[in-house]
């Protein structure tokens, strides 16, 4: 009788734990299908930057991996694959077609929001959708706010990306130069590697901006200026922000660990909730993308077989339409300007950035080659 009895509490208590186990896996498969169509903030991400943190300096940004995906040539050679690397993106990050979808789809509301990540053309973007598009500034929301401070779900939200060791480049030589805004900040720092005015000046400087920050820790100085760090995925994926600024702003500071080192699958997930995404390395046949995506027209000048006059002529910033703020940054070039050892350096405070960038231009590379198929123009050349 003891056995019997015995046996039967064994077989009991293994069920009870079946139970429990088909229950935790019911919950994680919910967990994961989620789709942050309405801002909701995880409360569970500092365990993972936290570790994530330990480990960022064992990180190699030189592997092979991060150091082709800023390549123009391999963007290219991934619109030649079938499915343009989609199928490998919704397997690792549990996106769904319908998800994939969500970008691109035709416009709902009368406005367009503009999610502004600094050094990523917000500027140019809103004059360019003005004249493009709405005829209207009033129909333009446009701030440098957080994901979960600034994205609306009933409005046309537009966010671009920008190869990241460019925007990281741009954002040091904004703060040095930038005789409206960022050199008021950050002459008040005597520590800003500000060197001279020559362009040695800014690639010496820039070396020492990106040493700074490399040893930078929660609650040093940013020069009142931007902070490097993760910059696109933490606008992605941030909600803090100074209670000061209500309006403008609050991304451009690191305030918790998970604002340094974001959450790149929260990042990849709230980027799909974003009804167009463009990429200002490919500026002009994102701006054509985003007028079809309005209009279902596209603009003959899109054809880029045909050659057209640049509407912007700044070395700059050449491009067939008319807009472009250059907030006295002067003509730089990161691949060319910027020592091997201060790029091995500087892709430490971008890795996730890096990552976050392959994805976007994966996806944007495919709604180009179906427009291009479906139009038979060439958008990109």
């Amino acid at each position: 009788m003891r056995i019997r009895r015995s046996n039967s509490i064994a077989t009991c208590a293994y069920g009870v734990f079946a139970v429990c186990l088909l229950l935790l896996y019911a919950l994680a498969r919910f967990s994961v299908g989620i789709h942050y169509s309405n801002p909701v903030l995880p409360n569970n991400l500092n365990g993972e930057t936290l570790s994530e943190v330990k480990t960022i300096y064992e990180l190699k940004p030189y592997d092979p991996v991060v150091s082709q995906i800023l390549t123009t040539s391999d963007f290219k050679s991934l619109a030649r694959k079938p499915d343009n690397g989609i199928a490998d993106i919704k397997t690792l990050y549990h996106v769904s077609s319908p998800e994939l979808m969500h970008l691109y789809s035709h416009p709902q509301g009368n406005f367009y929001r503009i999610t502004h990540i600094p050094k990523c053309a917000g500027h140019s973007l809103k004059d360019d959708l003005i004249d493009q598009i709405t005829k209207d500034r009033k129909r333009i929301r446009f701030a440098e706010r957080c994901y979960y401070k600034w994205f609306d779900p009933t409005d046309n939200n537009v966010i671009f990306l920008r190869d990241p060791r460019k925007q990281v480049y741009s954002q040091y030589l904004e703060c040095k130069h930038d005789q409206r805004w960022g050199r008021k900040l950050t002459k008040r720092f005597k520590d800003f590697p500000y060197v001279n005015e020559t362009k040695a000046g800014d690639i010496a400087g820039f070396g020492k901006w990106v040493d700074y920050f490399l040893a930078w820790e929660m609650g040093d100085s940013d020069f009142g200026c931007y902070n490097p760090w993760n910059m696109q995925a933490r606008y992605l994926t941030c909600n803090e922000g100074d209670p000061k600024q209500k309006y403008v702003h609050t991304g451009h500071g690191v305030k918790t660990y998970a604002m340094k080192i974001p959450n790149i699958t929260l990042a990849f997930q709230n980027l799909h909730n974003y009804w167009f995404l463009g990429i200002v390395d490919y500026y002009e046949p994102s701006m054509c993308i985003l007028v079809y995506t309005a209009t279902e027209s596209m603009p003959e000048k899109c054809d880029c077989r045909r050659k057209q006059k640049n509407l912007n002529t700044d070395p700059r910033f050449p491009s067939i339409f008319g807009h472009f703020w250059h907030h006295d940054v002067p003509i730089h070039d990161v691949k060319k300007d910027v020592p091997a050892s201060t790029i091995y350096k500087m892709d430490m405070l971008i890795q996730k950035d890096l990552k976050l960038y392959e994805l976007a231009v994966t996806l944007f590379l495919q709604k180009a080659k179906d427009l291009e198929e479906r139009l038979g123009m060439k958008l990109i050349c």
